[in-house]
């Protein structure tokens, strides 16, 4: 195989290692190291991908074989650079990724907001400066050189995230939102997405590390009996409609957002959770079946009949387009939950977290990590304790006793 073959190079290009803390590291862009005219050089190629590592490589042979060392090295000064390429900016880059990604639309609007987020919030973009000449936020952030960001922005960024909490708790919620927004980032810069694009980037996520995984083991603090019974007393139908469906059969807000009458399977006491044309399950393993306990079922089969929509929730006003068409009822409940001393952050979660404990606590780890719909039984058991099978896989709860 020839030197003209990039495939010549696949097996000479490396990545380069060094120590960190006694353990060695592997760099995230590859390098080749050529001999020519007398000289031996180590190149950096500025890229993660192989392949494209590959390609440089043969090009960069190609051009020091025929002009000399100088060649190169007038290629990379800082000047030459600039003029060739000039300073990639964020937007850029994001409008780059876009045309050639095949990301689900979520997973696109999560990767994108979290590097916006970082980008903005390291590098001072304030979404309140009024006195800026753009005003815009968004177009200020995707102003923003790509260059900029460095690993050391971003692990500076990450440091005052959580450092900025005002108490042991909000630290630990901020880890965990960190990692969250380092990954959806990082993920942008991974070598199957850069791959596709014409442009030299720099990872600025290369060797920032995440916070260890903190603890999300769920301590219930709701009474689910004396929650029940009021809920029953006290909310109107449609309120109700979503807080039986997250509390006893731990719906997601979406899924009870978009959940129609057809996938309601009254012979068999069953809810069929798939995808449809209105709903969008976060994940492949999100879809599954669901017994209803009778009386549940009972109240479905009632509220049915008085249906006016397909969907199980009735809305009054549709919402935007990228918001939740039952939001209000969803805001409603919220109020009413807080009032019942339910605090966290998301309230309607928290009803679906209790639906989990209560399986576990009856059937054990593995019918709830069915039920919940969990991608692996590694989630579920870092949320929940174990506990003994039980009889049936509900909640327990009883409707009529409330």
């Amino acid at each position: 195989m020839t030197k003209n073959n990039f495939r010549y190079w696949l097996t000479r290009v490396f990545q380069h290692t060094h120590k960190v803390d006694g353990a060695r590291v592997k760099s995230p862009d590859y390098s080749i190291r050529f001999q020519l005219h007398g000289k031996r050089r180590n190149v950096p190629l500025k890229t993660s991908d192989k392949e494209r590592a590959a390609r440089r490589a043969r090009d960069l042979y190609a051009l020091i074989s025929e002009k000399g060392w100088s060649a190169l090295d007038e290629m990379r000064s800082p000047t030459a650079q600039e003029a060739a390429t000039p300073s990639l900016s964020l937007g850029a880059f994001l409008d780059a990724v876009a045309a050639t990604t095949d990301l689900a639309e979520k997973t696109w609007k999560d990767y994108s907001s979290s590097l916006r987020r970082i980008a903005s919030e390291a590098l001072n973009v304030d979404p309140h400066d009024k006195y800026s000449p753009k005003g815009n936020w968004r177009e200020r952030v995707d102003s923003i050189k790509l260059s900029a960001l460095t690993p050391s922005t971003v692990q500076a960024w990450k440091v005052s995230f959580v450092n900025s909490a005002e108490d042991p708790e909000t630290a630990r919620r901020r880890r965990s939102s960190c990692n969250s927004y380092l990954r959806n980032a990082r993920a942008l810069f991974a070598p199957k997405v850069l791959k596709h694009l014409d442009l030299s980037v720099s990872n600025p996520f290369a060797g920032v590390d995440l916070y260890p995984r903190q603890s999300h083991r769920y301590i219930s603090t709701i009474d689910p009996e004396t929650l029940l019974a009021n809920a029953l007393k006290n909310l109107p139908h449609e309120e109700l409609k979503i807080f039986l469906l997250a509390l006893m059969l731990g719906l997601r807000k979406k899924e009870i957002d978009a959940l129609d009458w057809s996938l309601v399977d009254f012979e068999r006491g069953q809810i069929v959770l798939r995808n449809t044309k209105h709903l969008r399950l976060k994940s492949e393993t999100s879809g599954g079946v669901l017994p209803v306990d009778a009386d549940l079922l009972d109240m479905l089969r009632k509220w049915k009949k008085k249906s006016v929509q397909e969907f199980v929730v009735t809305a009054s006003e549709h919402e935007a387009a990228d918001g939740y068409r039952c939001e209000r009822v969803f805001e409603r409940l919220y109020s009413w939950l807080r009032a019942q001393g339910i605090t966290a952050q998301k309230p309607l979660h928290e009803l679906r977290k209790e639906y989990g404990a209560l399986l576990c606590k009856r059937h054990g780890i593995f019918a709830a990590s069915r039920l919940l719909r969990h991608s692996d039984i590694a989630v579920t058991n870092g949320h929940y304790a174990a506990s003994p099978d039980g009889e049936s896989f509900t909640t327990g709860l009883k409707i009529s006793d409330g």
